[in-house]
C-alpha cells in the first residue's frame, strides 16, 4: 500500500455505515474540507466491496455496526489492497480494537469523537500510520510484553524469509 502524501494530494474517501443520516452526515461534514473527496457511500457491506472495488479509494470508513464489517473489512484487505481501512465508532477497549486489527483495519475512531479528529484520523492513515488511542496503544505494549519470545527460527519457519527472520530478531 502507498502511504498518500497528504500535503500535495486529495484524500479519497469511501464511507460504508448503515444509517443514511448519520452516512450523509460524515459525508457532508468531510466533502467540507478541502483535502478530502468523498468518491461514494454505502449502506450495506456488499455496496462497499463494490464501490471499493469500483473507486479504489484511499481511506474506507467502515462503521464496526454494518453488516458483517468484519467480513468487509477482510474482503478490502485482500480485494482493494491499496485502500487503507478505519474502523469507525469503535469500542476503545483491547479486545475489539483486536478484532478489527486482524480483520484489517488500519486505524480505529471512536464515535465519540469530533469531526476534526475524524480528520486527523482520515489523514494519518491515509499516510500509512497506524492508529488508535494512547491508551490502548499501552494496552497492546503490555499485551505485547506478557506473550512468550518468539526466536527468530520459529518466526522464519511460519513464512518469512531469513532475512525477515533476522530482522525480527533484531526487533525483539
Amino acid at each position: 500500500m502507498k502511504p498518500v502524501n497528504i500535503a500535495s494530494e486529495r484524500i479519497t474517501i469511501l464511507i460504508a455505515v448503515a444509517v443514511r443520516l448519520y452516512r450523509d452526515g460524515l459525508a457532508g461534514a468531510l466533502n467540507a474540507q478541502q483535502h478530502l473527496r468523498i468518491t461514494g457511500t454505502a449502506a450495506t457491506s456488499l455496496e462497499a466491496k463494490a464501490a471499493a472495488t469500483n473507486a479504489g479509494p484511499d481511506v474506507v470508513i467502515v462503521d464496526v455496526s454494518l453488516d458483517d464489517a468484519v467480513g468487509l473489512m477482510r474482503s478490502l484487505r485482500a480485494e482493494c489492497p491499496q485502500s487503507r481501512i478505519l474502523a469507525f465508532a469503535v469500542q476503545d477497549d483491547i479486545t475489539t480494537i483486536l478484532n478489527y486489527a486482524e480483520a484489517g483495519a488500519d486505524g480505529f475512531v471512536t464515535a465519540n469523537g469530533s469531526v476534526s479528529e475524524l480528520v486527523e484520523a482520515i489523514e494519518r492513515t491515509a499516510a500509512g500510520e497506524l492508529l488508535c488511542s494512547p491508551r490502548v496503544a499501552a494496552q497492546l505494549l503490555r499485551r505485547a510484553a506478557h506473550q512468550p519470545s518468539r526466536s527468530a527460527e520459529s518466526v522464519a519457519g511460519r513464512g518469512l524469509t531469513g532475512r525477515e527472520g533476522q530482522v525480527f530478531s533484531l526487533l525483539k
